[in-house]
């Protein structure tokens, strides 16, 4: 928090955005604007859908918003824009949502430990090019313990 506020003094005629989930949150900055992402509605859920399926697959883009439609608990998930992220990504990949909400994250945990570094043209260093699926998991389980532990 102290280099975030020596940061501000040195460019304080520069704007900086700071980012964290709210569960996360433990400062409170003086001199910044605290703001919430605001909840998708219906329609901006629609024309996100719309959009990132668009060049690649339209049909899909329907059947996405068709399909959350009818499935009321993942359609709450859908007014997050990062989890509405999360739920376009697998159902890119199946073209339909899982059954249960670990079977989502598990799928898009996949996803992106698959291709996205891939789909994003990012080159890693050698040193990572070749981790499995399953070591990758292995490495954040053990990221996630020490954040979570400590």
């Amino acid at each position: 928090m102290q280099q975030i506020l020596e940061i501000s003094d040195q460019f304080h005629t520069n704007q900086f955005v700071i980012t964290c989930r709210i569960a996360a949150k433990e400062y409170t900055f003086e001199r910044f604007t605290e703001v919430e992402v605001a909840d998708f509605d219906e329609v901006q859920i629609a024309i996100f859908a719309q959009n990132w399926f668009r060049l690649n697959d339209p049909v899909k883009g329907e059947s996405f918003i068709q399909k959350l439609k009818e499935n009321k608990p993942i359609q709450e998930l859908a007014t997050n824009p990062l989890l509405l992220t999360l739920l376009c990504l697998v159902f890119g990949e199946a073209g339909n949502f899982p059954v249960n909400r670990s079977e989502l994250y598990k799928e898009g945990l996949d996803v992106l430990l698959k291709k996205w570094d891939a789909k994003r043209n990012i080159e890693r260093d050698q040193v990572y090019k070749n981790l499995s699926l399953q070591r990758k998991e292995d490495l954040l389980s053990q990221i996630a313990l020490t954040t979570f532990a400590g």
